[in-house]
């Protein structure tokens, strides 16, 4: 049911002109114990990119992530929902840098963010990561 919500929504979407890499879904219900809760694939359809919520592990550590989205074909994804938290500029530095570098992450996309303003090492661990990026071309 959840997925063919998703898809729906997507396809209406799809229908008004935008195209699906511009929109992402944004599927929850996906914590450990993965085999207990939703499947990751409800997410994923033609007309989108799939997305979902982060907050106790990496990407490359949520059960059947991976799989689901090599099974699908599909390489873009999205944390549309975030947070990762750290002790450290180097450690939120570290969470960020692992999420996107699980397949072609499209975003990040960082609940609460007026927690995250208040946090000066956060604040820090993403200047760099935008310094690095920056760099890069």
């Amino acid at each position: 049911m959840v997925h063919r919500y998703l898809a729906d929504l997507c396809r209406l979407v799809r229908q008004q002109g935008i195209p699906p890499h511009l929109i992402f879904t944004h599927q929850g219900g996906t914590y450990a114990p993965w085999d207990k809760h939703l499947s990751f694939t409800p997410a994923i359809n033609d007309d989108s990119i799939p997305g979902w919520s982060f907050y106790s592990h990496d990407p490359t550590e949520c059960g059947s992530l991976p799989a689901d989205l090599e099974a699908a074909g599909r390489q873009q994804w999205g944390a549309v929902e975030w947070w990762r938290g750290g002790s450290s500029q180097a450690e939120w530095r570290e969470r960020f840098q692992r999420t996107l570098s699980f397949k072609k992450c499209r975003l990040i996309s960082v609940y609460n963010y007026e927690a995250l303003a208040g946090i000066p090492e956060a604040l820090a661990a993403l200047r760099d990561l935008a310094a690095g990026a920056a760099s890069e071309k």
